[in-house]
């Protein structure tokens, strides 16, 4: 098992911290996917926050810190649902200053391109979608 810090569950933490986030979808923001479990109540006020793949510099070179990049989806009842809930998602992201959850350091998050608005092909839920960078440290806060 490794010991790295997890990026994934840290986000997960800053939005939960989040007033105005929490104001909206309570503890329903998951990590990689949503649970089975919750699948049942959907769609319902919702955010996933999962790995999004392309160039990850955590690793490479000498510095103990790197980028990695991170889809947000924010689910909701309507596609204007979803909107609102990526504008109170928004700034939370944009606004991260250096903070630590758990044992992972997140330095700050710019986001990658402007929201689009999606359906999921499978359930035909509504969902707001956005890509962000995050840069975060590699070692263990602890």
């Amino acid at each position: 098992m490794s010991t790295a810090p997890s990026p994934i569950l840290a986000l997960v933490e800053h939005l939960k911290a989040d007033t105005t986030v929490a104001e909206e979808v309570g503890e329903r923001v998951f990590g990689s996917e949503l649970p089975e479990d919750e699948c049942d109540s959907m769609p319902e006020a919702s955010i996933v926050v999962k790995r999004a793949g392309g160039l990850d510099v955590i690793g490479q070179g000498f510095q103990e810190y790197g980028d990695i990049r991170v889809d947000v989806l924010c689910y909701a009842a309507t596609p204007f649902l979803a909107e609102d809930l990526h504008l109170a998602v928004h700034p939370a992201m944009k606004q991260l200053r250096r903070t630590v959850y758990g044992d992972c350091v997140l330095h700050w998050a710019r986001s990658s391109g402007g929201a689009i608005p999606l359906r999921d092909p499978d359930t035909d839920w509504p969902f707001t979608f956005s890509s962000w960078q995050v840069l975060v440290g590699e070692l263990s806060a602890v």
